[in-house]
């Protein structure tokens, strides 16, 4: 739950209140300057606050019961096209991230789609939101069309999507200062993400030098580290 003042909407100024479950619901308590604030509540798609709600701060304790409304969605479907055939998806996830912060990502369920180069997709959106679309479990692919969506005044949705492959490098090279003895039978790359975390391996082919010197790898990599 967070407060956002009404006259500095933009600044990016908010309160983040704290909850506590009780009996019949919840209970929050924050503390606000003086001022007019508009309840956000972040991360529960489908609810929120009456449109032109506010609390006014004006006095030392302000005691304020928020009621939370159902919000209209609409239900959205839709096709993930360009795949290669046999791509493995079933580590795939789809997101829509909405341009608001506060509001609460849609996650999508997938589905294979009718043939072996697409995926279906199902999911509800916050209606009038805008959202960025996020592919996971699928990183040798980017969206190139239909990465944008914005829900407005429809019951039902339908999306259509577009990705491509990434294009491939050839990598490859020595195995330096190995024992005469050692044979490596296995090598692989795991892409280290931006934020520290793992992204998928590539099995490389392992092979003894030409000149017999020790052994040689090749691997097709995209951009990455």
């Amino acid at each position: 739950l967070y407060f956002v003042p009404v006259k500095a909407r933009s600044s990016g100024i908010t309160y983040q209140a704290s909850i506590f479950p009780e009996e019949n619901g919840f209970r929050y308590e924050a503390a606000l300057p003086e001022g007019t604030y508009q309840p956000v509540l972040s991360n529960v798609l489908g609810y929120g606050f009456k449109d032109g709600f506010a609390v006014t701060v004006d006095s030392d304790t302000v005691t304020a019961d928020l009621e939370i409304v159902e919000k209209a969605t609409v239900a959205v479907t839709g096709t993930i096209s360009g795949l290669e055939a046999g791509t493995d998806w079933t580590q795939a996830g789809l997101v829509f991230v909405p341009d608001n912060e506060f509001q609460a990502p849609a996650v999508m369920e997938l589905a294979a789609g009718e043939t072996g180069t697409e995926l279906h997709f199902t999911g509800v959106l916050d209606v009038n939101t805008a959202y960025t679309a996020v592919l996971t479990g699928l990183d040798d692919y980017q969206i190139t069309a239909g990465g944008k969506i914005s829900a407005t005044g429809e019951t039902s949705l339908t999306h259509e999507m577009t990705v491509v492959k990434k294009t491939f490098y050839p990598v490859s090279g020595s195995l330096l200062h190995l024992p005469a003895e050692a044979n490596v039978t296995s090598l692989a790359f795991t892409e280290v993400k931006a934020d520290g975390n793992q992204g998928q391996s590539y099995p490389a082919q392992v092979q003894p030098a030409a000149d017999g010197s020790g052994q040689t790898y090749a691997v097709s990599l995209r951009d990455g580290v």
